[in-house]
Order: structure tokens, then C-alpha cells, then sequence
């Protein structure tokens, strides 16, 4: 599916700063956790919206999972340059 795919289809932004760590990949740690809710039981996926990310919920979740999670060092503060 791809990550622009992935993120679009279930309504979440590239990760700011927490990347979820697996066999070589990077994913967006916020929306691996949102669309994991839904699988559980009697659950539906949840909406970017709907939890905080970060460090002190989505990362440490993941981390008391097993999960290596790192930091994207990207300032969430700092707007992206363009090119002009």
C-alpha cells in the first residue's frame, strides 16, 4: 500500500517526531496505533483526533509493547522550507 497511501486512507499526518521501528522499516507511530485499536476486539480504528501522540502516550505504549520506537529529529515547531 505505501505510506502516503496508508496515511491518507485512514486520515493521519506523517509522524513529527516517533517512528515505530520494524525489520528495517520506519512507520508512523500515531497511526500504527490508530488503526491497531481496530483490531481489537469490538473496537473501530481511531480517528488522528481522537488521542494525543508523543512521547508520553503513543511512544510508550509501543515501547511497553516491545517496540523500538526513535525520534524523526525533525523540530514539530519548525516549519518545512521550500524550495524557491
Amino acid at each position: 500500500m505505501g505510506r502516503e497511501r496508508f496515511l491518507a486512507d485512514h486520515g493521519y499526518a506523517e509522524a513529527r517526531a516517533y517512528l515505530l521501528q520494524h525489520e528495517g522499516r520506519s512507520y508512523d507511530s500515531k497511526a500504527i496505533i490508530g488503526v491497531a485499536h481496530g483490531y481489537l476486539p469490538g473496537r473501530e480504528p481511531l480517528r488522528s483526533a481522537e488521542f494525543t501522540g508523543g512521547e508520553q502516550h503513543v511512544a510508550r505504549r509501543l515501547r511497553s509493547l516491545g517496540f523500538h520506537v526513535t525520534t524523526s529529529h525533525v523540530d514539530p515547531e519548525t516549519p518545512a522550507s521550500s524550495a524557491g
